[in-house]
């Protein structure tokens, strides 16, 4: 078997040297290696587009986003706010920020209230928040 993979060792060292009598070795290579810097050239090309492509869809879909966004603005400004929601834009409109009137949140994952001075205020508290109880 050693002498069998010698011989085909020997006879493909043989048909390399036999190339450069045969093939323009020095051309085939410089073709080669143009051809793999155009190929190169061409992905690099390619994905540079395919960004742009991507820029521009975000681009779109964010102008997309405002013009609705600005939208819902324009249509909420026309409709007439009721209830609490009038009061707190009229006290803010007022200059009244930080007077707020009602109870504080309740901390519903404990079931306490802010005020926890007394168990009469803190037993009123739960009764007007449900989701304490």
């Amino acid at each position: 078997m050693g002498v069998l993979f010698m011989a085909l060792g020997a006879l493909m060292l043989y048909g390399l040297l036999q190339l450069p009598e045969r093939l323009d070795t020095v051309m085939l290579l410089s073709t080669a290696i143009a051809q793999l810097i155009t190929g190169l050239r061409a992905l690099v090309l390619g994905l540079l587009q395919l960004m742009a492509v991507v820029l521009v869809v975000l681009v779109a879909l964010l102008a997309l986003i405002l013009v609705v966004g600005g939208l819902v603005r324009m249509v909420r400004t026309f409709i007439p706010r009721s209830g609490l929601a009038a009061a707190r834009l009229s006290r803010l409109s007022r200059g009244q920020v930080g007077q707020t009137r009602g109870r504080p949140a309740a901390n519903c994952s404990t079931g306490t209230s802010p005020e926890t001075a007394s168990s009469a205020r803190r037993a009123a508290v739960e009764a007007d928040w449900p989701c304490c109880a």
